[in-house]
């Protein structure tokens, strides 16, 4: 007996399901069987189980609107969020790129404006997508991570969001040179996840491995700009690796100066307040444009804490020492004991 899922009848059962729902918003995502296609996958294929979870995200949906989601911490703290979308991979899918050495170093405690954040840029990346294409790939730049910054509770409460309301959306995720506080919150999230997802996870644990990453997955354009973060987030001193990155290169350089907003042809093609297809780019690129963007403190203040510049990519650590930072984290940021594991 043949295991392979009849995508259609499965599809024709879930909408079946589905036939009480009338208003136009939620009869918009049931419309689209990519939709159905991605819940019912993430289900196994299992009709009601999949009928409970997007019921569930609709209703989420309603009450939340991510579709009108703004990060208003961007607005207030410019260049705090750096999650941002870059560009695209050779097969299409949006990149979304994170460091730790933003412009405006966050406060671990700000967990709703990181909430709000991501939904904005995942709703974003979405209208970005050209079918088929319906997955992203997520790139996670560890250099500067410290674990006064670090919130498991905050990275279960996100991958929670993306479980449940993005199902079968993240293609790839790679994390660029992790060090003990990337593995302290990894070990602490990873026993939730589904073994399907952390397939996704790609770790890269130096410059050969990217560049080898880099030829699997992206055009040379885009494995140029990846390179150059690279470097630039590791560069010295420290405090030079906090950037303005919602600003365009002067006008008076070279053609070869980075662009931090993104590679050529997204920085063409995608930042503008008005693209066709709904696509906001980084409230502060739009801001930037708009002449309406805050001004951040300076530069000098920002790098006056020691403990935020401490690098991680100057040690590793053993298990031990993992175990230790884990015990350092309070108790408010810690993922709870009854937490369920996710699909």
């Amino acid at each position: 007996m043949s295991n392979v899922p009849d995508v259609e009848e499965s599809v024709k059962k879930l909408r079946e399901a589905l036939r009480d729902l009338t208003d136009p918003d939620e009869l918009s995502q049931i419309d689209n069987q990519e939709t159905l296609v991605r819940f019912l996958k993430s289900r196994n294929w299992d009709v009601e189980a999949s009928e409970k979870m997007l019921r569930k995200s609709l209703a989420w949906r309603t009450d939340f609107q991510p579709e009108l989601v703004e990060c208003n911490v961007c607005h207030e703290r410019p260049g705090t969020h750096t999650l941002r979308q870059i560009g695209f991979d050779e097969a299409g899918r949006p990149i979304i790129h994170a460091s730790f050495y933003p412009a405006n170093p966050p406060q671990r405690s700000m967990v709703h404006g990181t909430m709000e954040h991501l939904v904005y840029v995942m709703e974003n990346a979405v209208r970005s997508m050209i079918p088929p294409v319906s997955q992203w790939v997520f790139i996670l730049d560890c250099a500067g991570m410290t674990a006064s910054c670090c919130n498991p509770r905050l990275a279960y409460d996100c991958a929670q969001i993306m479980s449940n309301n993005y199902p079968e959306r993240l293609g790839l995720a790679i994390a660029l040179k992790p060090g003990s506080v990337f593995k302290m919150v990894w070990q602490a999230i990873k026993p939730f996840l589904a073994p399907t997802t952390t397939a996704k996870v790609c770790i890269v644990n130096n410059k050969d491995q990217l560049e080898a990453v880099c030829d699997k997955y992206f055009s040379a354009d885009t494995t140029k700009w990846l390179m150059n973060e690279y470097k630039l987030n590791r560069k010295k001193p420290v405090r030079s690796r906090y950037r303005e990155f919602w600003t365009p290169p002067p006008t008076t350089t070279t053609k070869a100066d980075h662009d931090p907003r993104g590679d050529k042809a997204y920085v063409k093609d995608w930042i503008r307040p008005d693209h066709p297809t709904g696509h906001l780019a980084h409230p502060n690129m739009l801001e930037y444009i708009a002449g309406t963007i805050n001004t951040i403190v300076p530069s000098v203040e920002l790098n006056s804490n020691s403990e935020i510049l401490e690098d991680d990519d100057s040690k590793e650590f053993d298990d031990s020492e993992v175990e230790k930072l884990m015990a350092s984290i309070p108790k408010e940021y810690e993922i709870p004991e009854d937490a369920e594991k996710l699909p």
